[in-house]
């Protein structure tokens, strides 16, 4: 019905951002799904939703920072529209190393909160929550960051607390490769996924993905930079937009 529709009044841009979706997440056809979401944003290059929408799937198709940044840079009036286009796009300035400017359009923006984001909410809500030690999947919003782990570590052995050093980073290590084989389906009642889910996305891969930023994170703790430099690498190689690799592989 959706291509009868394209066929009837091609200029109608909302049927061709719903084929994309059609296209990539039940064809498996990217070339088409991304074809035919240019063509909705090229119809209504105002629709800030479909621009968020077309800057996931250059996401998923593997677009490199710069390029997404240069896109969503050209159409920054539409970016302002929406808090999470502006969350993306400080985000890809982040990861070009643009810190300053990320800050200031962060500063200067009022963010509207999600449930459970309210600001007093959050206040008492971190104060409640004490904090895991033990690495985690990275799925919902309450796993803890790998990187915490890395910084206790790394503080640790500035204080020259070598033992328990090395005891976290050997707990990335070990998640990593106890994990890197898992196959991962989200929970049927699952509701605080920290990414947006508009495409369809194999968790299996992406948790090969993380399991490789722990054992980077890991390794560096450790010293060993090649091992970490080539797992680095290889969660790039299956997410070139991951903001924990690119940030952290900084360090070496």
């Amino acid at each position: 019905m959706w291509e009868r529709s394209a066929t009837l009044d091609p200029a109608f841009p909302t049927v061709w951002r719903n084929l994309s979706l059609a296209a990539y997440n039940k064809q498996g056809d990217a070339a088409k799904a991304r074809e035919c979401m240019e063509r909705a944003y090229a119809l209504d290059p105002t629709d800030a939703r479909v621009l968020l929408e077309l800057d996931q799937l250059y996401r998923k198709l593997g677009m490199p920072v710069e390029e997404r940044f240069a896109f969503l840079h050209s159409h920054r009036e539409t970016v302002f529209i929406r808090d999470d286009l502006t969350v993306e796009y400080c985000t890809l300035l982040n990861d070009m190393g643009r810190y300053e400017d990320a800050l200031a359009i962060i500063l200067n923006r009022k963010f509207h909160p999600w449930e459970g984001g309210e600001e007093a909410a959050a206040r008492h809500l971190s104060r409640a929550a004490a904090g895991n030690k033990e690495p985690a999947s990275a799925m919902y919003y309450n796993d803890q960051p790998a990187e915490l782990i890395l910084y206790e570590g790394l503080a640790a052995l500035a204080l020259g607390d070598r033992d328990h050093a090395s005891a976290r980073f050997h707990k990335l290590i070990a998640y990593g490769e106890k994990h890197y084989y898992d196959r991962v389906q989200i929970d049927y009642f699952a509701v605080s996924l920290p990414d947006l889910q508009l495409f369809d996305e194999d968790l299996t891969l992406r948790n090969r993905a993380h399991c490789e930023y722990l054992i980077a994170l890991g390794s560096y703790g450790l010293g060993d930079k090649a091992r970490a430099k080539a797992c680095f690498d290889a969660a790039l190689a299956i997410d070139c937009s991951h903001q924990g690799v690119i940030l952290h592989k900084k360090l070496l």
